[in-house]
């Protein structure tokens, strides 16, 4: 089964590009999309927990690193990409279809 999940983190964890590196090596994560400073949203077969752990035993020895990943729930609003719409509504094919 996959989830939607919102991770968000400060600047301790890292930049962008060093977080774009760690979820592209993680398996679970079946897709990811960014379009905002310091956060992702993710689609991922682990839970919120198993994404935190990851996410622990990878910048853990940061000091004052904090992250939060929380599923997007159905009942969701916002101004946003049509992408994020888009892998929000279709976890199974994520991706915009070309026009």
């Amino acid at each position: 089964m996959k989830w939607a999940y919102l991770l968000v983190y400060n600047d301790a964890c890292g930049t962008q590009e060093e977080i774009k590196q760690f979820v592209d090596q993680m398996d679970a994560i079946t897709y990811w999309y960014y379009c905002m400073p310091h956060a992702f949203f993710l689609i991922s077969t682990y839970t919120a927990k198993g994404i935190t752990d990851f996410m622990r035993a990878r910048f853990a020895e940061r000091k004052g690193a904090y992250f939060f990943v929380t599923e997007i729930a159905p009942d969701r609003n916002g101004w946003m990409p049509r992408q994020v719409w888009h892998m929000l509504k279709d976890l199974d094919n994520p991706r915009l279809p070309a026009k």
